[in-house]
């Protein structure tokens, strides 16, 4: 771990990356478990009034004591993260939302306030809020490259901030004799819904404001792992992936849809009646939606085989919160987070056990495996010494079978997914290849010139941030160029270049234009629009030293560590 010197010296804040290798044993596909639900004691006695997960696993968390940073373990004030800016001192939020560019919006009482997650500097927000007698912020939201803030004022206001020009003035869209908004949702159409209590609007293109005549009962959005949120409106139902037959799910039961198109309900479950709208919030975890009806913890597993129906398992919280729970993933996609608005504490939730077993393999052979991954069709596929394997498609708990459509060149030691139902490999004989939807394996060239290398085996791939690809070697660092098809050794025209000597076992980016290289003969921090490099290693001066000079991979969970 580096020092919290060191890592100020490089950067302030680090964009997580995770490059895993998968050896032998996987999470068992066909297993159905349970959740285990249990009170979270760094959580004990603080009201959650929001919740903004992040990427890197973290959640931030508008509180009745402030706004904090949580991994799932450890609890960490904004004030102790804060570069520059005001110092907040305690007071309450209700409103939090991490935007597309890196910047944590915060409303509550106090106003709205901004903290840029790359720079650590805080700034309060100056809203056109007139002569309202109080002024609050309930409910903010993002949507059409604009901020959408939603004010517990008298009357009620509702501002809009173009995050493209964050620093002009933002604009009242609306103002109305009382009440609240509750949330911002995009409908069917792409237009916005302010959600409040009692009474909604929809802000629809040039920022035509129109009040819904009938009141929103119900709403939902599925929250898949990779952050993406997919939006749920209002009298529609959700289509269950990976299933037998065809289902469907909405705000308070499973109905199964007929060959004939009637749908009959098969699972059920209640809803608090609120008089603002009810919600539906899915969570995808580990191939499980998890959601919250009143004072249970409801999940479906999608792991089943081909046979079995869906089934949802019901988990009362052991706290009792008495209606919906908000649900938020923590830990980098381990655990969900449960609380309510109005109360304290919070609980965690996940399989109640993690089954490990190994993959049958038809007829059975022992693999040696070096990479793993999924075709276009989802199917799992395997490469090996003892060739390449997948599995049939009827059944996700079916035996690996030997793939005899791909070509057999070279074992393949790391890829990643690429548009087109493609990925890319890092091959053992020394060259990249595209893997092509019917099998088909093609060689990229490393065009001319370049010096003769005995072996260049490619080890590992990372794709970064601004959409470029990169292989290690045992040669040095690769650029791989999917557009001119064809690859070439980074600072190829330099020969001293230190890492054309490295055997590069493991990539993971840091901030814009960093990679951290894990080689054999240490970490190495690289600039990449420059090649400049920083060692870490036993022989290194504190504090870049290490224990080992062999370094075989490399996870960066949070922006301040590696």
């Amino acid at each position: 771990m580096l020092s919290a010197a060191d890592r100020q010296s490089l950067h302030p804040w680090y964009g997580a990356r995770l490059l895993v290798l998968l050896l032998a044993l996987l999470i068992a596909p066909g297993r159905t478990v349970g959740q285990r639900i249990a009170p979270d004691p760094a959580l004990a006695g603080l009201v959650i009034h929001a919740a903004a997960p992040t990427p890197q696993g973290w959640v931030w968390l508008a509180t009745e004591r402030g706004v904090f940073r949580y991994d799932g373990h450890r609890l960490v004030p904004l004030r102790a993260l804060t570069a520059a800016g005001p110092r907040l001192s305690g007071q309450p939020f209700t409103a939090v939302l991490l935007d597309s560019a890196g910047t944590l919006w915060m409303g509550g009482p106090s106003g709205l306030f901004a903290f840029a997650l790359a720079t650590g500097r805080l700034r309060a927000v100056p809203l056109p809020l007139g002569r309202a007698t109080r002024a609050g912020i309930t409910a903010l939201g993002q949507h059409d490259g604009a901020l959408w803030i939603g004010a517990n004022t008298d009357p009620l206001t509702v501002i809009r901030l173009d995050l493209r020009h964050s620093n002009r003035t933002p604009r009242v869209v609306l103002r109305y004799a009382t009440g609240y908004i509750s949330d911002f949702i995009p409908d069917s159409t792409g237009a916005l819904l302010a959600l409040g209590f009692q009474r909604s609007w929809r802000i629809g293109p040039a920022v035509a404001v129109v009040p819904l005549a009938t009141r929103v009962s119900f709403h939902g959005s599925l929250q898949r792992p990779d952050g993406r949120r997919q939006w749920i409106p209002e009298g529609r139902h959700l289509p269950v992936p990976g299933q037998n037959g065809h289902w469907r799910i909405a705000c308070d039961a499973l109905y199964r849809v007929e060959p004939t198109g009637h749908e009959r309900m098969t699972e059920h479950w209640p809803l608090t009646d609120f008089k603002v709208p009810r919600t539906l919030q899915i969570v995808e975890l580990d191939s499980t939606w998890y959601w919250s009806a009143a004072n249970q913890i409801l999940s479906l597993s999608l792991r089943r085989g081909s046979g079995l129906p869906p089934q949802v398992r019901r988990a009362q919280a052991p706290l009792d919160f008495g209606r919906e729970l908000v649900l938020v993933p923590v830990g980098g996609g381990t655990a969900l987070l449960g609380f309510r608005r109005d109360g304290p504490g919070a609980v965690r939730i996940g399989p109640d056990r993690r089954t490990a077993e190994r993959l049958a393999v038809a007829p059975s052979t022992a693999l040696s495996t070096r990479a793993i991954g999924r075709l276009p069709d989802g199917r799992l596929f395997v490469s090996s010494y003892q060739g390449v394997f997948r599995q049939a498609a009827d059944s996700p708990a079916a035996p690996l079978r030997r793939w005899r459509t791909a070509e057999q060149a070279g074992v393949w030691f790391a890829n990643l997914s690429l548009p087109g139902g493609r990925r890319l490999l890092a091959n053992e004989l020394g060259h990249f290849d595209i893997l092509g939807p019917d099998g088909h394996q093609t060689r990229l060239p490393w065009p001319q010139p370049h010096p003769r290398l005995i072996e260049t085996n490619g080890l590992c791939l990372l794709r970064d941030a601004a959409g470029r690809y990169w292989g290690g070697t045992v040669a040095g660092l690769f650029e791989i160029d999917l557009a001119r098809q064809q690859v070439r050794r980074y600072h190829e025209t330099d020969p001293t270049f230190v890492l054309h000597r490295r055997r590069i076992e493991g990539l993971a980016e840091g901030p814009a234009g960093v990679l951290w290289v894990a080689t054999a003969e240490g970490l190495y921090h690289l600039t990449v629009a420059t090649g400049a490099l920083v060692r870490y290693g036993p022989d290194e001066p504190p504090p870049r030293r290490l224990a080992t000079a062999n370094i075989r991979c490399l996870l960066v969970p949070h922006p301040d560590s590696v």
